[in-house]
């Protein structure tokens, strides 16, 4: 109870306290919680715009390279021998003045060259050369006709003047490439279905005096790099290609793809209300349903140089919905993480507030334990187990006739006192048994006799390992006089007691003997008596049976009660 009452006290007094550390704590969890709601949306959405920028990166690289592979291919074909010839005959009346060759079997080497060509790059539809004139007539084409590959008949060549590409290519300085805009095959300016998205390639034709002649032009279907573009963009989010004027080439929506051949009137602007931006990732929203919204990264790819027009935007999409759940779930994580870590410094302040009032009550209870030890009237002195001192109380200091500082640290041997008991032994004791030893000893100084009552018992660590050993020896020289002056006393009164019983035997002895004279005497007379007495009742009864007064009746009736008694 008086413990409970103590730890009760420690508890209030250090109540201040805990409630201050407490109140930090709370604002320290408020801040925390503050600070990792923002943290988790933004941390999200830099993991989705980093994401989005190496996303980007690697179709840059794609479209970056498959172009780069286009021109090396249309450089190839604008290397072999027929492409020079063929000007050289057409300017000399239809002769290569070089070798005679006709410019007919100019244009037939050129054709085989084009056809053993596609039919090695599938994605070649097309390769032509056109004239540079006022009509812009081809003159070669080789097309793909289902799988084959064929060259065109003269009778079925087109003029090619109207087209958007024409005017550019005929522009064109020596050996310089010109790439169109992607957009959709048109025959006979019809957009062919099925469609067949296409980018164009041309490069100049002239002649050795630098006379324009002709351009070479292929096109590319381009389908199969968009589907690996498309390819490279994870599940999770949306791939956008649109134009430099906001029209779309590919989106998720398959009616706004190609949106400038099919409908120019779907673009960018139209679609959604943000404009492009490409300074991060920011947020869009869907005209046509404002609940559709998109966290978008823009970048732009300039696909022909010199023209500020000439660039796609690669949009990447990651709906508002998706970004939301993945903050909820890095919000939970986060918010399980804190509150474990909540839970453990929680565990930690009342295991701290509950060791401060366990400390602070041990340490008052060992200093109470101290003042008793050193108030006691007993000898109080602890040993290690190899004999040396470790504390003495007062009432030591005093029987040993040594101060506490000098003598902790000394081996039991090097004190007179402590010389004289077999320490050794009651450490060995103790360490067999751990359990408590009683003994006795007896000093003869001058000549008074002092007698000492010792306790040994085993002083155990924290850890419950024996440490040590605490001799308590208490001065029993009174003790031990009153139990000899008991003894002598007993024994004076055991030869009273026995004197006294032998008198009083033959007390006894002597009263017998009388009794038994006293015994026989009345007997004698006993018998004496009864003999008259009986011849007297005899009588009595005889004189009954006579007729008598009533008054001599009362007489005999009066002696004869007498007799009887």
């Amino acid at each position: 109870m008086n413990i409970l009452l103590k730890e009760n006290k420690k508890a209030a007094s250090l109540n201040p306290y805990f409630a201050l550390v407490s109140i930090v704590f709370v604002v320290f969890i408020a801040i925390a919680v503050s600070f990792f709601e923002g943290q988790v949306k933004e941390d999200v959405l830099d993991s989705i715009d980093q994401e989005f920028v190496e996303t980007n990166q690697r179709l840059k690289e794609i479209v970056t390279t498959t172009l780069s592979e286009y021109k090396s291919d249309l450089r190839f074909l604008y290397s072999t021998p027929p492409i020079s010839g063929l000007p050289r005959a057409h300017f000399n009346n239809g002769i290569d003045p070089y070798d005679g060759t006709s410019y007919q079997q100019w244009k037939e080497r050129l054709e085989t060259i084009f056809i053993g060509f596609m039919e090695n790059n599938l994605a070649v539809e097309q390769v032509r050369v056109i004239a540079v004139t006022a009509e812009g007539n081809e003159l070669i084409r080789v097309q793909r006709v289902g799988a084959s590959v064929e060259a065109s008949a003269d009778y079925s060549l087109q003029s090619k003047s109207g087209e958007p590409y024409f005017l550019p290519s005929t522009l064109l300085e020596p050996k310089q490439v010109y790439m169109s805009p992607l957009s959709l095959n048109r025959e006979f300016g019809e957009i062919e279905f099925p469609f067949k998205p296409m980018i164009r390639f041309s490069i100049p034709i002239y002649s050795e005096n630098g006379k324009r002649f002709a351009f070479l032009i292929m096109n590319v279907n381009a389908s199969t790099l968009l589907n690996n573009l498309k390819e490279t963009v994870f599940d999770t989010s949306q791939l956008i290609i649109s134009g430099s004027d906001g029209d779309f080439i590919i989106h998720p929506l398959e009616s706004y793809q190609f949106s400038r051949d099919l409908n120019p009137s779907v673009n960018w602007q139209a679609v959604y209300t943000e404009n492009i931006k490409y300074n991060g990732i920011y947020l869009i929203k869907s005209k046509a349903n404002t609940e559709e919204q998109f966290y978008v990264r823009s970048e732009k790819l300039y696909t022909r140089s010199g023209n500020k027009y000439g660039f796609v935007n690669f949009n990447l999409l990651a709906p508002k919905e998706y970004v939301d759940n993945l903050i909820n779930e890095k919000r939970l994580i986060t918010y399980s993480l804190l509150f474990a870590v909540i839970v453990f410094t929680s565990i930690l302040l009342i295991t701290f507030y509950r060791n401060a009032i366990r400390s602070q009550l041990l340490a008052e209870t060992r200093q109470e334990a101290s003042a008793i030890v050193d108030g006691s009237i007993d000898a109080i002195i602890a040993l290690n187990l190899k004999g040396y001192l470790t504390s003495l109380n007062h009432t030591a200091e005093r029987l040993l006739l040594i101060s506490s500082k000098a003598a902790v640290g000394k081996s039991s041997k090097e004190i007179e006192f402590l010389s004289n008991l077999p320490i050794d032994d009651y450490v060995k004791k103790i360490q067999s048994s751990r359990a408590q030893i009683k003994d006795e000893c007896s000093f003869v100084q001058g000549e008074y006799i002092a007698h000492y009552a010792i306790s040994v018992s085993p002083v155990f660590s924290e850890h419950s390992n024996l440490s040590g050993l605490a001799l308590i020896i208490r001065d029993i020289s009174k003790e031990k006089q009153a139990e000899i002056k008991v003894k002598r006393l007993n024994s004076e009164l055991e030869a009273k007691v026995r004197k006294r019983t032998h008198a009083l035997a033959e007390a006894k002895d002597e009263a017998i003997k009388h009794s038994e004279v006293k015994s026989a005497f009345i007997s004698n007379v006993s018998h004496e008596l009864r003999t008259s007495l009986n011849g007297v009742i005899g009588t009595l009864n005889i004189l009954k049976r006579e007729a008598l007064t009533d008054k001599s009746r009362k007489l005999v009736d009066m002696m004869e009660l007498s007799a009887s008694s």
